[in-house]
């Protein structure tokens, strides 16, 4: 079926030829007043969050999360129909975060559930517009932030709305710029990699970056090994980054994930001898939690913060010895 794109002055939606007629205009000068804000204060919490229009075609969620009386979500979120997601496999958004995780959150009429919806996560970079695709295969069912078992598959024909919620549990303020919206179909996409593939790849990346560090070192005054091997695996946690935020945000958390994993696993390698104990602890640790985990964002997500924890805990050490 052809597809027709209808570029709106805040948000940009893909719908059927066939559903032109009733198709989602989210046209943020005049409706801004269609977005609903819905935060923990209805059980007590002090979470806020506002919905506001930060340049023209841009909307602007953003307040603070507060954990005070076991609250701890803002979200935002509005009506549409599920004519619009005809023949569609995907949300594709683009943002401009803080560097928190937010949720995208859809409801639909086959699987009305309390305090819930389908969810998939996203991250985001702080000041950074990024483009990101979700495909609804990646959403779960939640309720009362539970998974639901035996849960049905997203139904696009059956969304009657749509929104965003921040719950990552930090006490802070936080915004989410938002300036398209669109439901993508059957287009051509990015060619996909395996998992295994891409676990490949990542392996040879990281012999050949090694390689090259250690051949910059004998060019260079050799510092003491531990010092030359701290230096490597945080650059080695750079790489890995750079390399698995755009898998996962082109809708492959699996690679992503396989990238991180690699990464992990690599470093590990060099020993407590020169990383240092408690970095070693942190890398078997969070090669543990992910090893629980099937969900492959969750799995991702837990690979990212252990990433992040040991990359914080080496660049400290090396500032601490100049």
């Amino acid at each position: 079926m052809l597809l027709t794109k209808v570029l709106l002055p805040a948000l940009l939606l893909t719908v059927s030829a066939a559903a032109q007629a009733d198709q989602l205009d989210l046209d943020l000068d005049r409706e801004l007043s269609s977005w609903n804000v819905v935060v923990d204060g209805v059980m007590g919490g002090r979470s806020t969050g506002t919905v506001t229009r930060s340049a023209p075609g841009v909307l602007q969620f953003s307040g603070t999360l507060s954990l005070a009386n076991n609250g701890g979500f803002s979200q935002i979120r509005r009506s549409v129909s599920g004519d619009q997601f005809t023949d569609t496999r995907a949300i594709e958004i683009t943002v401009r975060g803080d560097g928190r995780a937010y949720r995208f959150d859809i409801r639909c009429a086959n699987a009305r559930v309390p305090a819930g919806g389908f969810q998939t996560a996203f991250p985001t970079t702080a000041g950074a517009w990024e483009t990101i695709v979700l495909p609804y295969e990646d959403f779960e069912l939640i309720t009362f932030g539970r998974r639901v078992p035996n849960a049905p598959p997203l139904a696009p024909t059956m969304i009657e709305s749509i929104g965003f919620t921040l719950s990552d549990k930090v006490e802070a303020p936080f915004r989410l710029e938002v300036r398209s919206i669109r439901a993508i179909g059957d287009d051509p996409a990015p060619t996909a990699v395996s998992s295994r593939d891409l676990a490949t790849i990542s392996r040879r990346a990281t012999l050949e970056k090694l390689r090259r560090l250690a051949e910059a070192d004998e060019r260079e005054t050799t510092p003491e090994p531990a010092t030359a091997a701290r230096a490597r695996a945080a650059r080695l946690a750079e790489l890995a980054v750079d390399r698995g935020v755009p898998l996962f945000n082109n809708g492959q958390p699996a690679a992503c994930a396989a990238v991180y994993e690699v990464t992990i696993e690599a470093m590990r390698i060099l020993g407590a001898d020169l990383l240092g104990t408690s970095v070693m602890d942190r890398l078997t640790q969070g090669l543990a939690d992910a090893e629980q985990n099937r969900d492959p964002q969750e799995r991702a997500w837990t690979y990212r913060r252990t990433l992040d924890d040991v990359y914080v805990s080496l660049t400290r050490q090396a500032a601490m010895r100049r």
